[in-house]
């Protein structure tokens, strides 16, 4: 919380995060803790991790969300539409921007091809995270697994946003 970020976002707060390194996971602990502010203030958190890996994303989402050129989120469809979609690529156009909803447990991975080591994201089901968003640019070696509380916007549409009231965890 700074005068820089309340230009932008206009609260109080605190957002104290913790790492912690273990042999082969890392665990973040985030705590947000709403200011004085006239009002209930807005949340929408997301993780942005990325793993070195190419393979297969695995995921269980029953539905998934195409970012639009904008980045936005555009209209819902059923996921996997079919074998080939269910089994793509991490660098699939198809597996490109998406973000998948719906999902039937905590946790996306991508298996990677070269070391079959899974490389993934997981968090406790009382966790707010709805969404897993998927991000990569062609070519560039990496893959983003992104837990989300609300989708993009979701300061506007409400959706996945939880409202603190001041000194509000």
């Amino acid at each position: 919380d700074t005068a820089g970020s309340r230009e932008l976002y206009p609260f109080t707060f605190n957002l104290a995060a913790r790492y912690e390194l273990g042999d082969s996971q890392m665990t973040i602990k985030l705590k947000v803790t709403a200011g004085k502010n006239p009002g209930p203030m807005p949340v929408n958190l997301g993780l942005h991790p990325f793993f070195a890996a190419k393979g297969r994303l695995d995921v269980s989402a029953s539905h998934k969300i195409r970012v639009t050129p904008t980045g936005g989120a555009g209209k819902a469809s059923p996921f996997p539409e079919n074998e080939e979609e269910r089994t793509a690529r991490t660098d699939a156009p198809t597996l490109q921007s998406l973000i998948f909803a719906d999902l039937a447990a905590p946790e996306a991975a991508v298996i990677d091809d070269t070391s079959r080591l899974r490389f993934g994201v997981a968090w406790e089901k009382q966790d707010p995270f709805k969404y897993v968003v998927v991000y990569t640019r062609p070519g560039e070696g990496f893959y983003c697994v992104e837990p989300w509380m609300g989708l993009p916007d979701a300061v506007h549409s409400g959706l996945g946003v939880a409202w603190l009231k001041a000194g509000e965890v």
